[in-house]
């Protein structure tokens, strides 16, 4: 049996876009979800417990130094702490008995070398000391009153019916800073006080918002500012955040009708015994019941960060606001599942995060870092199986030159109506029409492919992933111009509709290689 010239030219150029494709996945698939953290460590894995979903079941943080952080996680019935440092190495694990698997919300209060301290609602409202040393654990009932709580170090704010009350060690009886029921409120504090700030109900459509300061030592608090603002927006209040002599507020409004969360940002100057709102901005992300978590900002921008939806599931976003509205987004995460934030720390001047899976049996918790090392660590070739994208690519070719014959059924009718028409009207005139008939009949197959090709990869949800080495839809427009060339070469000997089918066939052949496999790839491989 004798193999045709053509036809080993044409493999060969099959296998050279195959090669293409394959090292374009590998490098998608290595590469970091964006410029500002690594791909994903795996840390250890934990039981659910009671529930899968709460937020708070992962919390995170930092010790004195500065240069580690624990991880707290509900594993079952039992509590597991992590110390971990920036690479995300595990420097120290313990587990302890204590099941926090039913609560509502927990905080980690303080971190040291010896331990943590852990405040935690169940059916009261209870602080846990967990030693790293012995394993020990000591349990102290605070109040079975709370209804809500939230803590920054040794002070806890705790709210009720009757209104809002500190808990300080240096006072025996809860201190009431704030009379009435409350609809949310978050705490952070400095070195000498607290800053407090509390949204509640005035009337329909507006609320009162208040940020109060008040002093441990003293127990005095000051209101800073008070004023009416949009029930709509400002009524669930997700987290608060000092840096410097601003406040910074970020609020979620749940728009169930466009299924999206409007998140608003809200930046409050201080000047001694007064506040002031500087500027607030806000915009749409999807709609995740997640943490929305605010990161330390540069200049005068702010950072939060949210779940969205990419090419390879739910993932963790970050997004860069500033006084005109929303100036970017970038990637933090890029599991083939959902996402979901435990923490957001600083550990010697570099961002990590600690995050979770949720579609799995059991609770993956993963790392990641912005640190150069760890970045350059995680997108190496060699940490992805050698199967996977050889295996990867021979199904995506196979099953793209299937799914591609739609791209075919409205590519095909255009050049053969071409080719009836002039073949009625002028060839069947001539004496040697076959050059310019095929001449015609390429040109025309070559420019509906071309406007078919610029339909697809104008669509950022359908062209998500591209080849390698081709960034700009001009330079894949001139190299798939470029691919034109070779089925014409391998079709030369044959003349009219024999000329138009070989050439065809050779054509969809490395069209397949070149743009339907990363298409098909970006609607469907992505999302397995």
């Amino acid at each position: 049996m004798v193999v045709r010239k053509d036809r080993i030219i044409a493999a060969g150029l099959v296998c050279v876009l195959l090669l293409l494709y394959g090292y374009s996945l590998t490098r998608s698939l290595v590469s970091p979800p964006s410029a500002y953290m690594s791909r994903e460590i795996p840390l250890a894995q934990a039981e659910y417990g009671f529930s899968k979903t709460v937020n708070s079941h992962v919390r995170t943080a930092v010790l004195p130094s500065g240069s580690s952080q624990y991880i707290l996680c509900v594993d079952g019935s039992r509590v597991l702490v992590l110390e971990t440092d920036v690479q995300g190495k595990i420097l120290r694990e313990q587990s302890f008995d204590l099941d926090l698997s039913r609560a509502s919300l927990m905080q980690i209060s303080t971190a040291s070398s010896q331990g943590l301290g852990v405040f935690f609602r169940t059916d009261a409202l209870y602080r846990a000391d967990l030693s790293m040393t012995t394993g020990e654990i000591k349990l102290q009932n605070l109040t079975d009153k709370a209804r809500y709580f939230d803590s920054d170090g040794e002070s806890l704010v705790y709210g009720n019916r009757d209104g809002l009350f500190v808990l300080h060690p240096d006072y025996s009886e809860p201190v009431n800073i704030f009379p009435g029921s409350v609809l949310d409120f978050r705490l952070v504090c400095d070195g000498p006080g607290c800053y407090t700030l509390i949204i509640h109900e005035q009337s329909f459509d507006t609320v009162r918002m208040e940020v109060l300061y008040c002093s441990p030592s003293v127990m005095d608090c000051t209101t800073l500012l008070s004023l009416d603002v949009s029930a709509k927006y400002f009524s669930d209040l997700q987290d608060l955040r000092l840096e410097g002599r601003e406040l910074i507020a970020l609020y979620k409004y749940e728009n169930g009708r466009n299924r999206t969360n409007e998140m608003m940002v809200q930046k409050i100057g201080l000047s001694g015994d007064k506040a002031s709102i500087l500027w607030q901005q806000s915009t749409e992300v999807p709609l995740y019941h997640s943490n929305y978590r605010l990161m330390e900002g540069e200049g005068n921008d702010v950072r939060f960060i949210y779940q969205t939806d990419s090419s390879q599931g739910v993932n963790l976003a970050m997004a860069v606001m500033g006084s005109e509205g929303l100036i970017s987004t970038h990637l933090l995460s890029k599991t083939k599942s959902m996402s979901k934030l435990g923490g957001a720390e600083v550990l010697e001047g570099r961002r990590v995060l600690v995050f979770s899976d949720i579609n799995y049996e059991k609770r993956s918790l993963l790392f990641a870092s912005s640190d150069p090392a760890v970045m350059e660590s995680t997108s190496r070739f060699r940490t992805l199986p050698f199967w996977y994208p050889f295996l990867t690519t021979v199904l995506v070719y196979f099953v793209s030159l299937i799914t591609g014959s739609l791209y075919l059924l409205v590519l095909l009718p255009v050049p053969v109506l071409v080719m009836l028409i002039t073949e009625k009207l002028v060839f069947h005139r001539m004496e040697s029409p076959a050059p310019l008939q095929d001449s015609l009949i390429t040109l025309v197959h070559t420019a509906v492919k071309i406007v078919l090709t610029n339909m697809i990869i104008s669509s950022a949800f359908n062209y998500s992933f591209q080849p390698a080495f081709i960034g700009a839809p001009a330079v894949l427009l001139t190299v798939v111009i470029l691919f034109t060339i070779p089925p014409v070469l391998l079709s030369l000997k044959k003349r009219g509709i024999d000329f138009y089918i070989s050439f065809a066939v050779y054509d969809y052949l490395f069209y397949t290689g070149l743009v339907v496999m990363y298409l098909t790839t970006s609607i469907l491989l992505t999302k397995v």
